[in-house]
């Protein structure tokens, strides 16, 4: 079946768009949800129309939206939930839960729709969704879920890298150390080797000394 879509339909199209589709799809969906109509010869006529009217939209929309993306991700958004026992959450945090902290936070009005959400979120901590803002404008959002009657987490903690970081460097000062040590043992060996060499010049020079005294104790015994 031919249709021509009157608004976006996810991996479809714009509005302008003419499909074709299967008559399943167009009547259960696409129809009643307001996607599309008949290709008729009017509707046809329209098309072009239509499409140029959309594209314009999406341009618009994509100007305005384009400062609110850039400070969404600088954001972060605070979602307070009931805990159970074991940290369990009371339920989940939904698209329609974001959304409204988005519209809040950001002062825009977006639906659950927007939020590319894969799956409701039941763990508290930090998580992040892109949140589709306009056509071309999807950032991703940081969400922190706490538990009520509490302070939320900070967003920012010591990560294994910086960890891993302070142990080289640790590591860098050890490995100095043992080179200074290692420098200095051989000064040490080299004033050693010049003390005996001392010593030995000194048992030379008196060796000599007590041999020619007993040589003259001899010729005065012959005397």
């Amino acid at each position: 079946m031919k249709v021509v879509l009157i608004d976006e339909a996810p991996g479809l199209g714009i509005a302008g768009d003419v499909r074709d589709v299967k008559d399943g799809y167009a009547r259960n969906f696409l129809i009643p949800k307001g996607l599309a109509v008949l290709a008729t010869p009017q509707e046809l006529a329209r098309a072009d129309a239509r499409k140029k009217v959309e594209i314009e939209r999406r341009t618009k929309l994509n100007l305005e939206m384009e400062s609110v993306g850039e400070k969404l991700t600088e954001e972060r958004l605070l979602i307070a939930v009931r805990v159970g026992p074991g940290g369990r959450l009371y339920g989940s945090v939904t698209a329609a839960e974001i959304a409204e902290a988005v519209n809040e936070t950001m002062g825009v009005e977006i639906d659950r729709r927007s939020v590319q959400l894969a799956q409701p979120i039941r763990e508290l901590g930090h998580h992040q969704t892109p949140v589709r803002l306009a056509p071309d404008v999807i950032p991703n959002v940081t969400i922190t879920v706490y538990q009520e009657g509490t302070e939320p987490p900070p967003l920012v903690e010591e990560t294994p890298e910086e960890d891993q970081e302070g142990a080289e460097t640790a590591e860098a000062s050890g490995d100095e150390v043992t080179a200074e040590a290692a420098t200095e043992e051989p000064e040490a060996t080299g004033e050693s080797s010049e003390a005996a060499e001392s010593e030995d010049e000194e048992a030379e020079t008196t060796a000599p000394e007590e041999g020619g005294t007993e040589a003259t104790d001899e010729d005065d015994d012959k005397e």
